[in-house]
């Protein structure tokens, strides 16, 4: 019988990182979820996106989104306010009082916890490593 255990390893690897991240990032009252947009937004030209962006950024449905964002927003993350110029869409922006240290740290967790799953590879296989997942994550939307 066919042992494929890569989907068990990408999983169990998955699920690793969460547990790393929400923990440290519990502190905070996140989630590896929130932290994600938190991020997505730091990395934004004027740490504002819409909605939609975020949301296909997540790739996950509308509702959830909204649910995200609204944890945060409670939380002192993010402000939302309507697009002046089309009413449709809703913009978020990240809230910098008191926080850049927080969103430093965050990112600073998420680039740990990369580099600890590549520490004894070589450039040459981080690089192969990195082309292959990217490989595997298009494959797996077909």
């Amino acid at each position: 019988m066919r042992e494929n255990r890569m989907g068990l390893l990408i999983k169990k690897i998955s699920e690793h990182i969460e547990k790393q991240v929400n923990f440290e990032v519990k502190k905070y009252n996140l989630t590896m979820t929130q932290v994600r947009v938190i991020v997505f937004l730091f990395r934004k030209e004027g740490r504002v996106a819409t909605q939609k962006e975020i949301e296909l950024f997540m790739e996950v449905a509308h509702p959830t989104i909204v649910s995200i964002i609204s944890s945060l927003e409670k939380k002192g993350f993010v402000r939302c306010c309507f697009d002046e110029n089309d009413h449709r869409m809703k913009n978020v922006y990240l809230i910098w009082g008191g926080n850049v240290e927080i969103y430093q740290e965050m990112r600073q967790t998420m680039f740990s916890i990369s580099d600890q799953l590549v520490q004894d590879f070589t450039e040459d296989e981080k690089k192969a490593f990195a082309r292959f997942l990217e490989r595997a994550y298009t494959n797996s939307k077909k």
